[in-house]
């Protein structure tokens, strides 16, 4: 099994390599996996999205992607947020209910 550490890396790696390319679904895959794994809430964010973002921005400030570019990241990771919180609700909201 992986180290927890190494884990998020892969994570955030496959995230900003997707928003790099504009992928929204290799995107929304990563965030995927992560909660597949139990990846908390504030960990995707701290630890997969902020970097990422991050890194968007500097390679925008540099000029090694266009405004564009980083336009599309940001509404990405946007998309991606607001389809995580909305999982999570739907879960929490599920396990209120019982099945006999």
């Amino acid at each position: 099994m992986e180290h927890r550490p190494d884990k998020l890396t892969e994570l955030n790696r496959a995230f900003a390599t997707a928003l790099l390319m504009g992928d929204e679904v290799g995107a929304e895959m990563a965030i995927r996996d992560a909660m597949d794994a139990d990846v908390s809430t504030a960990e995707i964010d701290d630890a997969i999205i902020a970097p990422a973002l991050w890194l968007i921005g500097d390679l925008w400030e540099r000029g090694e992607i266009s405004v564009a570019d980083e336009h599309l990241a940001t509404e990405i990771s946007m998309r991606v947020l607001a389809l995580q919180r909305e999982a999570e609700r739907l879960a929490v909201s599920r396990g209120r209910h019982r099945v006999l």
